[in-house]
């Protein structure tokens, strides 16, 4: 009896110590089999991300085209009305200029007829000076 006293402590710690370290070695293999479980269905979500990308990029690829089309007639649609204004503007334009030269070209005739007028009449005071002064 005296031999399990005194050697209780070491016996006690042999088998509960090892327990402990064994229990650890499997607990630790099971966390690295957890652990590589999570990081492959993370990667297996990262795949199924990029190739949602690649489908989403791929599709987006197909439409350019449509949409350069679809842009391409609205801006067409666009400059042929804004053409079709500026020659509007331009007709108009072309109206105003011409009333006003004819505008213009009626004031000119009436200046010049004036012009002989005055003229007209700074000879006849002229003739009615010579006449006074010759009197005089």
């Amino acid at each position: 009896m005296n031999l399990i006293t005194d050697n209780l402590l070491p016996i006690l710690t042999t088998l509960f110590g090892g327990g402990f370290s064994l229990a650890y070695v499997f607990e630790r293999k099971k966390n690295r089999a957890i652990t590589k479980g999570v990081e492959a269905d993370a990667e297996t979500k990262t795949i199924q991300n990029e190739n949602l990308v690649i489908a989403q990029l791929q599709k987006a690829v197909e439409d350019l085209p449509r949409i350069a089309e679809s842009r391409f007639r609205e801006m067409e649609e666009v400059l042929q009305k804004k053409i079709a204004l500026l020659e509007d503007e331009n007709k108009h334009l072309e109206v105003v200029f011409k009333r006003r030269v004819k505008l213009l070209e009626d004031e000119n005739r009436v200046k010049s007829r004036m012009i002989l007028s005055l003229k007209k009449e700074i000879k006849e005071r002229d003739v009615k000076i010579k006449l006074l002064e010759k009197k005089g």
